[in-house]
């Protein structure tokens, strides 16, 4: 039921706490197992008094299972998962090691154009982007809500990039780590299309978390 105009929804957005991939450098995308690492648990479990604290009224994770396992480890039950929310396809790249990938033609041009970058055989930034658009064209019908969204690293950060109203090419100027959570609140002011997003923080942790990269660089959401 669509809530009345003028009310504000909040949002923790949350990445999924250190996976097993994380700790071997591997950029897993949606490949199945990747559980959380034994300092992932650890990670996860940290965060339930912040969940506590925040009250959510609804949990949305995506399906894969370091997500999944992030907010059952923090204490969250009955939580929801989303499709739009799942971690990019990077096709041919899923599962791979970040060092390996690093020495690829196509690293580069993923790090200096990405908006015209598709991974082999998998998806498209552009096209991730129009998924969570989707997604964001939701949230007007969540107002009065307070929510939890477990996902990904590149997912939080076109999210937020959006929210902030950056534009696109900008988003990977933004690191995401592991077990991150950053707290934004939405007003939806009356006559306009778009929310007005205000950032209370953004990309604090609870714990130190190893972050695996190549050549200093922060890629995918692993």
């Amino acid at each position: 039921m669509r809530m009345k105009d003028g009310k504000s929804l909040e949002l923790l957005l949350i990445r999924h706490a250190t996976s097993i991939a994380n700790i071997k450098g591997k950029l897993a995308g949606r490949v199945e197992p990747n559980p959380l690492s034994p300092e992932g648990v650890k990670q996860a479990e940290q965060l339930s008094g912040l969940i506590d604290e925040f009250k959510p009224t609804k949990s949305i994770s995506s399906p894969l299972t370091r997500c999944q396992q992030t907010l059952k480890y923090a204490g969250v039950k009955g939580f929801e998962t989303s499709e739009e929310i799942i971690e990019m396809d990077y096709g041919r790249w899923s599962d791979k090691s970040l060092k390996r990938l690093a020495l690829l033609p196509g690293w580069k041009r993923v790090q200096r154009d990405p908006l015209g970058f598709r991974f082999p055989g998998g998806e498209s930034f552009e096209e991730c982007r129009s998924r969570l658009t989707s997604f964001r064209a939701g949230f007007r019908d969540w107002q009065g809500e307070r929510i939890v969204l477990c996902s990904h690293g590149d997912i939080i950060r076109i999210l937020i990039n959006d929210l902030l109203g950056r534009d696109f090419a900008h988003f990977q100027q933004l690191h995401i780590f592991p077990a991150s959570f950053s707290r934004v609140q939405i007003e939806f002011p009356k006559g306009k299309e778009e929310g007005v997003a205000r950032f209370l923080y953004l990309n604090r942790i609870a714990a130190p978390a190893p972050v695996a990269t190549a050549k200093g660089y922060q890629v995918g959401g692993d």
